[in-house]
């Protein structure tokens, strides 16, 4: 499995430096050559971060484009993958490629063309293009259905049945692989499940499938993975449980776990402020919240939640004094944003 192990290991360094929020040091990690199909998607994928945060229109074309190139590069591997060897073959450059190998690399091309056409659907709904968003979620969930297939294929071969039999640790390049599967597919689950019933029919005639149950026990299943997607699958439970079940207790679980692992992270410290208050929490909040401004420095539009965000918790807790000099300073700050129904 040597073919893909070293692009995995960088992307597992390069998924270190997004999640504390460290963008720079991760772009020159990924722009580095020459490209591994992984690090084109992980690129894009960062840029996408930063221009949803930041709500820049320029940027999110840009992001469309890196997103269009990656598929671009995954069809090319999947083209590249299609004939699995009966055997082991050998390479012009004289490197041996196992059958297991041939397999991987079709399963990675098929996790970037479902994770870039998620992406391409999120944003589409963030530009209230529904109808399109639809479209790339279909084709999305499509991709990752066929990539658990290939997962299964993998899986039912006797040299995995083995590990499975044994109780043995898989292969680190097998589980940082099949993570982003179980994630995506979770997700697409649990999201489709809490469409509205008077919607549903049109849902299932599209071709999805919503299961709440089985959506949470993939995610779960991911985390316990430790793959690439593992750390992205306990962001989805901290959300789902935090405000979708309304269980801040499960929600806090979770998020303590990410803010251990990731100290430097904006984005989860801002959420877990989220977290804190609705747990009633406030003083947890405001410093969450206040650690979240101090690392957004790559993010402006976060920094302003932030501001927000450390005023209303204060406003919260009773102390009007306080929370109207943050609220006059915010106002003074970003005058764009004052509402008449504001403070």
């Amino acid at each position: 499995m040597n073919l893909i192990e070293d692009e995995l290991a960088l992307i597992e360094i390069a998924i270190e430096m997004i999640w504390n929020t460290k963008f720079e040091m991760a772009e020159e990690l990924l722009l580095q050559t020459p490209q591994f199909p992984l690090q084109v998607l992980y690129f894009a994928e960062m840029n996408s971060i930063k221009s949803i945060l930041n709500e820049n229109k320029q940027e999110t074309k840009y992001c469309f484009k890196l997103l269009e190139n990656a598929k671009k590069i995954a069809l090319k591997g999947l083209e590249s993958g299609k004939r699995i060897p009966k055997e082991n073959e050998k390479l012009k450059n004289n490197k041996i490629v196992t059958v297991q190998e041939k397999r991987l690399i079709i399963l990675r091309s098929r996790i970037i063309l479902a994770e870039s056409t998620l992406l391409e659907a999120a944003f589409k709904v963030k530009l209230q293009n529904h109808f399109k968003a639809i479209i790339y979620f279909r084709k999305s969930w499509k991709y990752f259905q066929k990539a658990l297939s290939i997962c299964n294929q993998i899986e039912s071969q006797n040299v995995f049945k083995k590990y499975i039999k044994e109780n043995q640790q898989l292969p680190r390049c097998y589980t940082n692989l099949k993570s982003c599967v179980e994630s995506g597919i979770g997700l697409i689950l649990f999201l489709v499940s809490i469409i509205p019933k008077e919607w549903i029919w049109l849902a299932e005639g599209l071709g999805f499938t919503g299961d709440r149950r089985k959506g949470l026990t993939y995610l779960k299943s991911s985390i316990d993975l430790q793959g690439l997607r593992s750390s992205t699958s306990i962001l989805h439970m901290i959300w789902i449980h935090g405000f979708f079940f309304e269980d801040c207790v499960e929600s806090e679980y979770w998020l303590n776990m990410l803010l251990e692992r990731y100290p430097q992270c904006a984005l989860i410290q801002y959420i877990g402020g989220y977290v804190k208050r609705k747990a009633g929490k406030l003083e947890d909040a405001d410093k969450l919240f206040r650690l979240s401004n101090d690392n957004a420095t790559q993010m402006p539009v976060l920094k302003k939640y932030c501001e927000y965000d450390i005023a209303q918790t204060y406003y919260l807790n009773l102390d009007w004094e306080e929370a109207l000099n943050l609220f006059t300073i915010f106002i003074g700050n970003s005058p764009e944003d004052a509402h008449p129904s504001g403070f």
